[in-house]
């Protein structure tokens, strides 16, 4: 057994590495590592549960009035917090957290409602600030009023 400062290692007689583990002065406290509880919640799939819910609570308050109703509404709820969550990942705590103040306005309860709200709001972006690139199409097309042709022009021409 070798003490360090912070950690006790253990080995066996030919020196080879069985076990560490953090090194705790407080008298009567469990002594807890970190890398140790997140293997064990990794194991369990409430504790996993428990992490998106953690996770999604840190949006705000709209978020829990969110999570009363889509358990009242619906009884996968959980999937629909994951899906919230990697929406999370890909736009941020701020916009989310604003887009879901707004779906509760609109008393709608869906992680769809929220993932369409940002598709909205990109494309209405991208709008307003145009493109380099703008493709007209044929329904666009047919609205477009044409003066009539000056065909005298190319009469006179074949007179003379």
């Amino acid at each position: 057994m070798q003490r360090g400062v912070d950690r006790i290692c253990v080995r066996t007689t030919e020196d080879v590495f069985v076990a560490e583990h953090i090194r705790g002065f407080a008298r009567k406290r469990p002594v807890i590592d970190p890398q140790h509880e997140k293997q064990i919640e990794d194991l369990t799939s409430r504790a996993r549960h428990n992490r998106q819910v953690t996770l999604f609570l840190q949006l705000g308050s709209s978020a829990f009035s969110y999570l009363d109703g889509r358990e009242e509404k619906r009884v996968n709820y959980p999937s629909h917090i994951r899906r919230i969550n990697d929406v999370i990942a890909t736009f941020g705590y701020d916009q989310v957290a604003r887009a879901l103040a707004d779906t509760r306005e609109n008393g709608a309860c869906g992680a769809d409602h929220i993932h369409n709200l940002h598709g909205l709001r990109l494309r209405k972006k991208q709008q307003e600030a145009g493109g380099p690139l703008h493709l007209t199409r044929k329904a666009d097309l047919l609205h477009i009023e044409f003066p009539p042709a000056k065909l005298k022009l190319y009469d006179q021409d074949t007179q003379l």
